[in-house]
């Protein structure tokens, strides 16, 4: 080969690699990615009422207030809710917390006592579970034509 098809050839190879080192071309790929989904429910406060916190009534045993909610979970799956209950009685708060399963459209009464003496008022707060899953979704990336040069070597003859 004479000297100027040497260069010719060296600056027809420079340029392939520059363009082929260029992202041209755009592909839709897919992508996983996590999707997060919170439980729906329901909840409903049945009853609030003053009972003796001992099993025996006797006129002097204090009383505590006991508190029933109805929880019912709407979501489609079954799972374990988180129930915080805050007790107040103007002087001191006290927090106790149940954990229920439930099954999909399940609802279940839940009944608990203050541990603080007196009348206290009762809020609940539901932590429902969280559903996680995996989705796919195309997004559109550029690749470079290295990439496809392989596929392409059976084609070159």
């Amino acid at each position: 080969m004479n000297p100027q098809g040497i260069v010719g050839t060296g600056i027809a190879l420079v340029i392939l690699a520059v363009v082929f080192s260029q992202p041209l071309i755009d592909e839709q790929v897919p992508e996983p990615y996590v999707v997060s989904e919170n439980y729906t429910y329901q909840q409903a406060l049945v009853r609030e009422s003053q009972v003796k916190k001992s099993l025996w009534s006797f006129p002097w045993t204090p009383t505590v207030t006991q508190a029933q909610y109805l929880i019912k979970n709407t979501a489609a799956w079954e799972g374990s809710f988180d129930l915080n209950f805050q007790f107040d009685n103007g002087t001191d708060i006290a927090n106790r917390t149940e954990t229920i399963d439930m099954r999909a459209s399940e609802e279940q009464a839940v009944t608990i006592k203050s541990p603080l003496w007196g009348e206290s008022k009762v809020t609940l707060s539901v932590v429902p579970p969280v559903k996680t899953s995996v989705q796919q979704r195309m997004v559109t990336k550029k690749v470079s034509v290295w990439g496809y040069l392989p596929s392409l070597l059976p084609f070159i003859k």
